[in-house]
């Protein structure tokens, strides 16, 4: 038995077009990557132009937020300063935004109260959560005893102070923890402390 193999040769593609219809399909192409390269340009630049954007949304957020902020605190050193009592401690001095380091340790808080044996810390938020009240009970505490040893004998008293609160298990929280809640109520300061001890 024998067996022939017959090679069969594809015409070329090239044989059947011409050389001006080559040099129109080479202009095409040309003219398709030129509309491409501006086509990009294009959208890079109303990245950029959305990059901005963004970049100005996030400030003028920052700035809405450090304002509510601002707002918050301010509200609350009024109220503290004209009544300078936390759960039936008085105070004689109120101080804001204190700012210390000492010993690789860094914090700032927002008010502080004092007398001759008691300091109270008061953390002033917009919108407190239970994030804040966390972070005032196990680091702005032991942070105050290190950045301020001249109080290590005082009793320390913690407050958190909030325009509005997350939710009210926030607040049954600090309030079962020993912390002072206060909240804004119309154009003051309500400060519940029944439940308020020295950390």
């Amino acid at each position: 038995m024998k067996f022939c193999i017959f090679a069969v040769q594809k015409p070329s593609i090239m044989e059947n077009i011409s050389f001006e219809e080559i040099k129109e399909i080479l202009r095409e192409n040309a003219l398709g990557m030129a509309e491409l390269r501006q086509s990009q340009k294009e959208t890079d630049a109303k990245f950029k132009k959305t990059e901005t954007l963004i970049s100005d949304i996030g400030k003028q957020m920052g700035g809405i937020s450090n304002n509510n902020g601002y707002f918050a605190e301010q509200f609350f050193v009024q109220s503290l300063k004209d009544k300078k009592s936390i759960g039936g401690i008085n105070f004689d001095e109120v101080e804001i935004n204190l700012k210390h380091k000492r010993k690789g340790v860094t914090d700032e808080f927002d008010i502080v109260l004092y007398n001759g044996d008691s300091v109270g810390i008061v953390e002033v938020k917009y919108v407190a959560d239970k994030g804040d009240l966390t972070t005032l009970i196990e680091r702005k505490a032991p942070n105050f005893r290190i950045l301020y040893p001249e109080y290590a004998d005082y009793k320390l008293y913690l407050g958190l102070a909030g325009l509005s609160f997350l939710n009210e298990d926030v607040k049954k929280q600090g309030i079962a923890a020993g912390v002072a809640i206060l909240e804004a109520k119309g154009d003051h300061a309500e400060i519940t402390a029944d439940n308020m001890k020295a950390f």
